[in-house]
């Protein structure tokens, strides 16, 4: 009868065990996606910032193209705003393919606004 309650005892233990390993996987991938996601937006704030002080260098540089400079500019932020606000919705690797689209973005109004490309979009062959 003793190696009966014994076995049951272990394999109960066995049972919690593997509830315990589950959890704590659950938990690890949990902070895994969470600490992504913080470092994707502080690339998303970086992406935003740079952006910004190359837009006011250049009109600090050329004053001619202050006003485009100064509408890009907005655009900019007001892009990285809606970006950040999508943030806590989305998946890390639809985070992630959505920084590559506003680095996408940014060149294109930079360029609309007669500015440089700021970002070098490397593309698959």
């Amino acid at each position: 009868m003793e190696e009966k309650d014994f076995g049951d005892k272990l394999a109960k233990l066995s049972h919690d065990v593997d509830q315990l390993d589950a959890k704590l996987d659950d938990k690890l991938s949990s902070l895994k996606e969470e600490m992504m996601k913080w470092i994707l937006g502080a690339y998303l704030a970086h992406i935003r910032d740079t952006s910004t002080v190359y837009i006011d260098m250049i009109s600090t540089l050329s004053p001619a193209l202050s006003k485009a400079s100064k509408r890009a500019h907005n655009e900019v932020l007001q892009l990285s705003k809606e970006y950040f606000d999508k943030a806590d919705k989305i998946s890390t690797d639809e985070f992630q393919n959505n920084l590559m689209k506003l680095r996408t973005e940014i060149n294109r109004i930079t360029r609309s606004a007669g500015l440089k490309e700021i970002w070098q979009i490397e593309t698959e062959t």
